[in-house]
Parts: C-alpha cells; sequence; structure tokens
C-alpha cells in the first residue's frame, strides 16, 4: 500500500495517497523515493498491481493540497507471478518540465528490458 508522510517544520503527517493497484488484500502498491521541484510539484514513481491483473507503471504527482495518478506509458509487465517485478524504481526532476523515471519491464517470457519515461511539462512519454 502507498503511503506518504508530509514535514511542516514542526511535525510529520500521514497524507493520503491514491492505490492505484487497489487497497484489498493481495493487492500492491509500490513507490520509489519522491522528488519535488517545488512545495508544490512533486512527483513518485513505482508500480501497481491487483491481486487479479498485471503490473503497471504508475507515477504520482503532488500538487500541494493532494497526490494523484498521472498518465504514464506502459506496459511494466504481463504476468501477475512476475519475479522481476517490473515498473519504475527511480525518479529525478532537473526541473519542473524535465523529469525522468527509470525502471524495468518485463513482457511474458522474455527477459526484462530497461525502460524510461519523460516528463516534459505536458506529459509522460517513453524516453
Amino acid at each position: 500500500m502507498n503511503e506518504a508522510l508530509h514535514w511542516n517544520g514542526k511535525r510529520w503527517s500521514e497524507v493520503s495517497t491514491p492505490q492505484p493497484g487497489g487497497s484489498a488484500r493481495g493487492d500492491g502498491n509500490e513507490l520509489a523515493d519522491p522528488v519535488c521541484v517545488s512545495a508544490s510539484d512533486c512527483w513518485a514513481a513505482g508500480v501497481a498491481e491487483s491481486k487479479t491483473g498485471h503490473p503497471k507503471n504508475v507515477v504520482l504527482h503532488w500538487n500541494g493540497k493532494k497526490w494523484a495518478e498521472a498518465s504514464v506509458p506502459q506496459p511494466a509487465g504481463t504476468v501477475p507471478q512476475d519475479p522481476s517485478m517490473p515498473g519504475l524504481y527511480a525518479i529525478d526532476c532537473v526541473s519542473a518540465v524535465d523529469c525522468w523515471a527509470v525502471g524495468a519491464s518485463h513482457l511474458g517470457a522474455a527477459a526484462s528490458l530497461n525502460q524510461v519515461v519523460h516528463w516534459n511539462g505536458k506529459r509522460w512519454r517513453r524516453g
């Protein structure tokens, strides 16, 4: 389950996050460490998988008030019990219009493949 904590200068508090893989027992949601360009522009990347579905890339965006799921290229993987754990594992931003997320993709019996997605200020695209 995704979880986010926010520091306001005095204390930590939990902030609600989307659970794209679902919130039932057996569903999976994992985020990599977030990156912030400003107090109202943060990103986190990861992977989500429902117990009945396939893994998918996930990118969440913080607008200063709440986290929301962003549209990001797919696929992360095609096999629910995928041992290579496809998804996005790291994210970094050079500016508000130049962010990169990297990870791995596993397509059935094929080997794991690198995947890179890029934020250009308007949308995420394959890098």
